[in-house]
């Protein structure tokens, strides 16, 4: 190999390993944005309907809420009249975002909720495989383009889940986010105004 063509391929191996950099950077960026925009912290966000969510998105403020564990949720099945479950996780973008709706709704109707931190749940328990066969309602989602069906105990991965009881048992929920209105129309529908 001649000294002209040892330049030359130093070159174009300088100029694909630029390429390459630009091209992770990039990947980098899409990244970063992706994630900026699942967790719904853009600061830009503006809302043009009157759903009463509020848009600051700064804070996960569940102290409106009374915090439970496993145990707590298990003796809500002894309560006579309604009780509410929200059970969520600081760090899921539609958490705090269902959060808000559930704050204003809960304001409004003088309605308490319940909350628990999906991360605190110790899984490996006897209050928590007591409490899934008490999510037993059946339910079905779309999961990666799938239906699925299973009950609310199945589906228990993800994040936000609400459980309406009454009198001892699961009478209906949400798994995922819902809007102000969709929540509202939820607990309409089960006798919560």
């Amino acid at each position: 190999m001649s000294k002209n063509e040892k330049n030359n391929a130093d070159i174009l191996k300088k100029i694909l390993y630029s390429i390459y950099a630009v091209v992770l950077l990039l990947v980098v960026l899409v990244f970063l944005n992706a994630c900026q925009m699942f967790k719904g912290t853009s600061n830009n966000t503006t809302s043009s309907d009157n759903s009463g969510a509020e848009n600051s998105d700064s804070e996960y403020d569940i102290s409106q809420f009374e915090s439970i564990d496993a145990d707590g949720a298990l003796r809500l099945f002894e309560k006579k009249g309604y009780s509410v479950v929200i059970y969520g996780s600081s760090t899921c973008g539609y958490c705090k975002e269902f959060i808000k709706s559930a704050k204003k709704i809960q304001n409004e109707i003088g309605f308490k909720h319940y909350y628990t931190d999906m991360t605190s749940l110790n899984k490996n328990s006897d209050d928590y495989a007591t409490l899934m066969k008490k999510y037993d309602k059946k339910t079905t989602l779309q999961i990666s383009g799938e239906e699925q069906s299973g009950t609310y105990g199945d589906f228990f991965i993800v994040t936000p889940i609400t459980v309406i009881i009454k009198d001892g048992k699961m009478v209906d929920g949400l798994i995922g986010y819902a809007s102000y209105e969709q929540y509202k129309e939820l607990l309409a529908k089960n006798g919560i105004e």
